[in-house]
């Protein structure tokens, strides 16, 4: 009996032991499947959010001309969770976190999702993790650009510029030659445009990516000072977010400067080795910092520099001041404002500047041109304002204005003190229709030239020393206007006009002539 109930009890506990492995295989099939049905929804719900925010974002960015994000909120691409190949690689660096709120989105997918500044890119800030790869969005094959989103032609090359010539921190900046590397591949023909060796360069073509895919994102302080750039080019494309100072060393020589960062350190090109520049190219992406006096500016030390074309609506103070040789500006931009001291010092015995300024000019801010070598004025409809001493002649100055034309500009109303003083060469004035006032010393110290002053019918007051020194002004020289109020102490000192011709209702002091 007891042998039966072993034999019995031990096939049932065989039986059990089989029927619970059969149970544990069962269970965890259904589990593998559960949790992958469970991931395969999630990431269903991942892609539908990400569809919907892309499509109702950039209908936002369209209406608004901005995207529905929340400014303070932000990461970089290395704050980012996912694997590389799911991003796309024209991203800027810059991710900002969406506010769902403003397109009207309900989130199937628990999780934040971050937008790219420059390509509108969305991504999930909880990743998912399937077989082994981490996705922050569905898989998308985007197409690398070859050149940034404002299209400069210049660029392209910067995109396709091999990363490998250079060493890069884990930020993604340039700190330097990979100089191992330039040695041993001297004379491969893909390398030739660039180097002779590590030490010896023709052109310095800055890389819009690195060999891993990641942007590049900034030059670092001194990264190039020990290498000797031989008459070629420097072209820094618009991926670059940062160039540090001193970034060129003194024994260098570029001729053509094209540059489309973001922020550019005020010192960035201060060394001697861009003294020989003859020619600057600025994109549409470039801030230009201030200088803070003249012969400061962030291209100042470019005193050979001959022509400038400028894409960027951001020009900063005293950029181009002391550059003696300029003889070209084009203006290529919707730019407003040529900010204080811009093109100061601009002049020698030799130059003449030439340049059109743009339709959507409104300021012309204080010494913007002063001991500049423009010998014509053409003011736009647009122009509003031209600051204190913004054409003046002074000191040391080589004067070259001639001639203004107002050419129908009715929104300037007052020319400001010491505009025009000491420009020598200047014929005559001619006022637009608007001019009400003409302030201190405005055209002081217009010696030997001129002859001719044309008031409007609008002027109203011609304030002290205005025409003092002016000794080509005879009589008749000026053509006064019947609603002339006042003209100041001194305005006329120093002219030759004794018969003045003023209006009978025009106060004056008994010092104006």
């Amino acid at each position: 009996m007891k042998k039966f109930l072993s034999r019995e009890s031990g096939v049932t506990i065989i039986t059990v032991t089989s029927m619970i492995v059969v149970i544990a295989v069962i269970l965890s099939v259904i589990v593998y499947y559960a949790r992958n049905s469970i991931q395969m929804e999630a990431f269903g719900n991942l892609r539908a959010d990400v569809e919907e925010i892309e499509n109702k974002a950039q209908m936002y960015y369209i209406e608004k001309g901005t995207l529905p994000i929340e400014q303070d909120v932000s990461k970089t691409r290395m704050q980012m969770e996912g694997d590389d190949e799911f991003f796309n690689p024209n991203d800027g660096d810059v991710y900002y976190l969406i506010n769902v709120d403003l397109i009207d989105v309900n989130l199937m997918y628990d999780s934040e999702y971050y937008i790219n500044d420059v390509t509108h890119t969305v991504y999930a800030e909880k990743t998912i993790k399937i077989n082994g790869k981490n996705y922050p969005r569905p898989k998308e094959d985007f197409d690398r650009l070859n050149v940034a989103s404002s299209s400069i032609e210049w660029e392209n090359e910067c995109y396709t510029a091999p990363s490998d010539m250079f060493s890069f921190d884990n930020d993604g900046y340039i700190t330097g030659i990979n100089i191992e590397f330039c040695n041993l591949h001297r004379n491969d023909s893909k390398y030739t445009r660039f180097f002779t060796d590590a030490i010896n360069w023709k052109n310095l073509i800055i890389p819009a990516y690195q060999s891993n895919g990641q942007p590049v994102v900034g030059i670092r302080t001194d990264a190039f000072t020990n290498i000797n750039i031989n008459g070629g080019v420097l072209k820094i494309p618009s991926s670059i977010k940062n160039v540090e100072n001193s970034i060129i060393g003194s024994t260098s020589n570029l001729v053509v400067m094209y540059v489309n960062a973001k922020n550019i350190d005020i010192d960035a090109f201060n060394g001697r080795g861009f003294s020989q520049v003859n020619k600057i190219v600025i994109g549409p992406e470039c801030h230009i910092p201030d200088g803070n006096s003249a012969g400061n500016g962030v291209f100042s030390m470019a005193q050979n520099l001959s022509e400038v074309v400028i894409g960027t609506t951001s020009l900063g103070k005293y950029a181009f001041s002391n550059c003696i040789n300029l003889k070209n500006i084009q203006f290529e931009s919707s730019l407003k404002i040529i900010p204080e001291g811009c093109f100061m010092n601009s002049s020698n015995a030799n130059n003449s500047i030439n340049v059109v300024f743009p339709d959507s000019l409104t300021r012309i801010e204080k010494r913007a041109f002063a001991n500049g070598a423009i010998e014509e004025l053409n003011m736009t409809e647009a122009l509003e304002y031209i600051g204190e001493e913004a054409f003046a002649s002074v000191n040391w100055g080589q004067p070259k204005l001639k001639k203004i034309n107002f050419n129908g500009n009715t929104r300037i109303t007052e020319i400001q003190q010491k505009t025009f003083i000491g420009c020598n060469n200047l014929t005559s004035v001619t006022l637009g229709d608007s001019v009400k006032i003409i302030k201190k010393s405005a055209f002081e110290r217009c010696i030997n030239n001129l002859s001719l002053v044309v008031c409007n019918d609008k002027l109203e007051t011609i304030e002290d020393s205005a025409f003092k020194d002016c000794s080509a002004l005879q009589n008749g020289s000026v053509q006064f206007n019947k609603g002339l109020k006042y003209i100041g102490h001194y305005a006329f000192a120093g002219t030759n006009l004794q018969n003045r011709n003023i209006p009978s209702g025009t106060q004056y002091e008994s010092d104006s002539f």
